[in-house]
């Protein structure tokens, strides 16, 4: 994520719109057969995000959906001096996404496999892929 928060795609977008990008994280795949649990890497990559001063974070869709469902339940609920207004939500510019997938070191036959994390920032809008890194995991 160092990498990633460090790349010129900040300040270029900065650049163009004068606001620090909105970035969520998306899909995490596990491509490795094993049926790893993927959810710490999501967390790590939200974590770091939210800590990050050069981005603004908002939660993924499917977390603002139960949010969204908490705060539908306040409208009714709550006093008319401290209700707060629901579906007027950010929307994300940047959608971090990836894989995780089972390597093998073809230079060492006797290497055990590895998994390698595989991230890519991705352009909401354009589609375009701003940034992308991987590191390997459990060598």
């Amino acid at each position: 994520m160092t990498d990633c928060l460090s790349g010129a795609w900040i300040p270029a977008y900065l650049g163009v719109t004068g606001d620090k990008p909105v970035v969520t994280v998306g899909p995490i795949h596990d491509w490795t057969g094993e049926r790893i649990d993927i959810q710490p890497i999501v967390k790590s990559c939200e974590q770091e995000l939210s800590k990050a001063e050069q981005v603004s974070f908002v939660v993924r869709q499917s977390r603002s959906e139960e949010i969204g469902e908490e705060g539908a339940d306040k409208q009714e609920l709550a006093s008319p001096e401290t209700i707060k207004q629901i579906k007027s939500e950010t929307g994300a510019n940047f959608i971090l996404v990836g894989a995780v997938r089972q390597m093998n070191d073809k230079t060492a036959a006797d290497s055990p496999p590895y998994c390698q994390v595989e991230l890519e920032m991705i352009n909401t809008k354009t589609l375009a892929r701003v940034w992308s890194g991987s590191a390997k995991v459990g060598e």
